[in-house]
């Protein structure tokens, strides 16, 4: 508010100043692993593109969050909607299926309300499943043997490389054959 007076033949000017401060808050995104790899297996292979109400673009990697708390903070963001989109590389004999904020709708995008003096999240949790393989074993037999001694005789082990206690022992009776007769 300002007061004046303006006498006749004067000319007064009054001044306003209005000083306005950006309102701004935060964004921390959360990266959440389920299944049989590690959050140090995913990291390097995922990243968040981030699109601005003013359209400009950020990238957060997957290296740039904290190893322990698995999330990343963005501070002084002005407020506003902000699009929040993750790419999520191959982790090696993996599948994977993602959920933003508790939504199981298999999105990888995010939308996020920045508010003022807040910390907004936004949560991106991938649940990972082991792709299953196929081993084909062929034996071929030769000679004057029969079906039961064959089936007697045999046995495969198949041991998994990465855990030697987990192996399954086969009997030529577990297959399905055919038998050839030269």
């Amino acid at each position: 508010t300002a007061t004046t007076t303006v006498v006749a033949g004067d000319e007064r000017t009054v001044a306003f100043e209005n000083d306005y401060e950006q309102l701004v808050g935060s964004l921390k995104l959360r990266k959440t692993v389920v299944g049989g790899v590690l959050f140090a297996d995913v990291a390097p292979t995922i990243s968040f593109e981030i699109t601005k109400p003013d359209e400009s673009v950020m990238v957060v990697d997957g290296a740039d969050l904290d190893s322990v708390t698995q999330s990343y903070t963005i501070n002084d963001l002005p407020v506003g909607t902000y699009t929040i989109v993750e790419t999520v590389g191959d982790v090696n004999t993996y599948t994977w299926v993602s959920t933003v904020n508790s939504e199981d709708d298999g999105k990888k995008t995010a939308e996020a309300e920045i508010t003022a003096n807040a910390e907004n999240e936004v949560e991106f949790i991938n649940t990972y499943s082991q792709n299953p393989g196929t081993l084909i074993i062929t034996k071929t037999l030769k000679g004057d043997v029969t079906k039961e001694e064959a089936e007697g005789a045999l046995k495969f082990t198949v041991t998994n490389n990465n855990d030697p206690s987990d192996s399954v022992v086969y009997t030529l009776k577990d297959f399905v054959y055919d038998a050839v007769n030269d």
